[in-house]
């Protein structure tokens, strides 16, 4: 008996989990409901919209091809500042080229001018470097002569004192010899 009842709980737990898949199966069921009636709003909604661009699509056309006219006047206006740009940009280099090559024209000229200046004014210092040198010999010439002309100032200086003296010592022979002369003429004076 309890063999009896054993195997009909069993029973029982499979019909119990029998009723739960039948259940589960039931609620995916009513999901699918749910997700179909959703589907079947946007196809009726995409529907709507395919017949809104049936009756749009002429005025949507015109639209379009207005808008190409408008792209084709665009694309005209836009080649023909393409080729303004493009002259506009030879004329450019063109003229960039002529100044550029006049600037260095000017500089080559002002280069050479100041080459010729620079090598001008160093054979003027190499002359005048070559005069100071011989400046400084005549100096040092000229320093020896003053050197002699000093040791010849000397011995004129010892000659003029010692004519200065022989002056001097014959000014006071000539004062003895007048003072002589005259004591010997008051002499004769008295003899006579």
């Amino acid at each position: 008996m309890f063999k009896k009842l054993a195997g009909t709980n069993k029973v029982q737990e499979n019909i119990t989990k029998v009723h739960a898949a039948i259940d589960m199966i039931n609620s995916r069921l009513d999901g699918f409901d749910q997700k179909l009636a959703q589907t079947k709003d946007a196809m009726s909604t995409i529907i709507d919209q395919v017949a809104n661009l049936e009756s749009n699509k002429e005025s949507s056309l015109y639209e379009f091809k207005k808008t190409m006219e408008e792209i084709k006047d665009l694309k005209q206006k836009l080649e023909t500042n393409v080729n303004a740009l493009v002259f506009l940009k030879d004329n450019i280099k063109k003229n960039l080229v002529s100044d550029l090559k006049t600037q260095v024209e000017k500089e080559v000229k002002a280069i050479h001018s100041e080459t010729i200046r620079y090598f001008e004014l160093k054979k003027d210092i190499n002359e005048s470097a070559l005069l100071l040198k011989n400046f400084n010999q005549n100096i040092v010439k000229l320093n020896d002569i003053s050197q002699e002309i000093k040791k010849a100032d000397f011995e004129l200086n010892k000659h003029f004192q010692n004519m200065k003296a022989a002056d001097s010592e014959k000014l006071n022979l000539a004062r003895e010899v007048d003072r002589l002369q005259g004591l010997i003429a008051r002499e004769r004076r008295r003899r006579n």
